[in-house]
């Protein structure tokens, strides 16, 4: 495991880090899409194949998701929706209000080429 700061760059310094090791590695999750995006061309300068060599999935499904090659395997998850919620949470409290501490909003696995 390594650790980032959801940035492109700090996806890179990780898969530097984790191939660093020199430990067999044939799969990465990554926090977020641009972490992801940033570990891809980490692997590509290691002469490894995606997803032959090294599987990757992200988080978000964002527009790193599609605008890398291969396109990247993701988690799915509604961020707008999660606004929304969190607006209404908000409202809530400021009125007073008693509200849920949890809420789940659903997810979904989207399946591209990179996994």
């Amino acid at each position: 495991m390594e650790t980032g700061d959801f940035t492109v760059a700090s996806g890179a310094a990780a898969m530097r880090r984790l191939l660093g090791r020199g430990k067999p590695l044939d799969g990465l999750f990554a926090a977020n899409d641009q972490m992801a995006a940033g570990a891809y061309s980490v692997i590509k300068e290691h002469g490894l194949r995606i997803p032959e060599d090294i599987a990757v999935v992200g988080f978000d499904d964002d527009y790193y998701a599609t605008s890398i090659s291969p396109a990247l395997t993701t988690i799915h998850h509604p961020i707008a929706a999660l606004g929304e919620k969190m607006a209404e949470l908000l409202v809530e409290l400021i009125e007073g209000r008693a509200v849920e501490r949890i809420h789940r909003l659903p997810t979904s696995l989207v399946v591209r080429e990179s996994a």
